[in-house]
């Protein structure tokens, strides 16, 4: 597995229950290899600003990221740009603790958020938290505005390239 482009692991052992916060900003060849991670034309701003704190055997991770994108047009490949803010809110719990039974309170308080996750090894890469989220976030098939799929011809036939290539073929003295 590749290092994380935007790194900033955080021991789970010194995770207390006292809320942290904490701010990370990609640098610029931080941001290039994300956008080469995501095969995207640009990322020109990534950040994010999280909390983290223990509760019990579960650790809470909350947190806002704010990204300016720059991704190809499915239809004409021109550049589009996206702007995304997103909330998120996640629960870890280590492998080993993930059978133990939660109480009502913890159920409760677990319905609403995106988990509990599991956490392997001895670190939460909140970095890699933020990149992840950039990338649930970015538009899956972006569009240049007034971008249109090509209609069907008018009567009712194909308007793709093997049409064309068909009606070639078909055509008579063409052998």
């Amino acid at each position: 597995m590749n290092e994380p482009e935007l790194s900033h692991p955080v021991q789970i052992g010194k995770i207390g229950s006292q809320k942290r916060e904490i701010k990370l900003v990609a640098d610029d060849a931080t941001r290039k290899k994300i956008a080469e991670r995501y095969k995207i034309l640009a990322v020109d701003h990534l950040s994010g600003h999280l909390s983290y704190y223990r509760q019990g055997k579960k650790i809470f991770v909350s947190g806002t990221i704010k990204a300016s994108l720059v991704q190809a047009c499915v239809l004409t490949l021109q550049p589009v740009a996206e702007e995304i803010e997103e909330n998120f809110d996640y629960c870890f719990v280590r492998m080993d603790k993930i059978a133990a039974q939660t109480d009502n309170q913890d159920a409760e308080l677990l319905e609403n958020l995106d988990g509990p996750e599991p956490i392997f090894g001895e670190n939460i890469d909140l970095g890699e938290l933020i990149v992840e989220q950039v990338a649930l976030a970015m538009a899956l098939y972006p569009r240049i505005e007034g971008a249109e799929w090509p209609e069907q011809a008018s009567d009712g036939g194909e308007t793709s390239a093997f049409a064309d290539l068909r009606k070639i073929a078909t055509e008579p003295g063409s052998d």
